[in-house]
């Protein structure tokens, strides 16, 4: 294989793990979440309540991670992705 062509390979598989390492980073930062946190703080929600809230939120969350991997493995993904954001949506609505 000629010089050449093994740089550009290792070139092009390092700009891929820059895109891969900052992808995953950013994916688990999520902005909201310190805005959230100051509205309900400014809605009147003590420290107590607000720790509260976030404690049942996470819990909630660790809760349903593997019944909705079972229901991703038995119905369609693309479905299940639309019930999820109706999901999301009514629960926005509500609040």
């Amino acid at each position: 294989m000629s010089s050449h062509k093994q740089s550009m390979q290792s070139t092009a598989g390092r700009s891929f793990e820059y895109f891969w390492y900052t992808q995953s980073f950013l994916r688990g930062l999520i902005l909201l979440y310190p805005l959230y946190a100051i509205w309900m703080l400014a809605d009147g929600l003590s420290p107590a309540e607000l720790s509260l809230l976030f404690i049942v939120w996470t819990g909630t969350s660790m809760f349903f991670e593997i019944p909705s991997g079972i229901l991703a493995d038995r119905f369609s993904r693309p479905r299940l992705m639309a019930l999820a954001f109706a999901a999301k949506a009514a629960g926005f609505a509500v609040w």
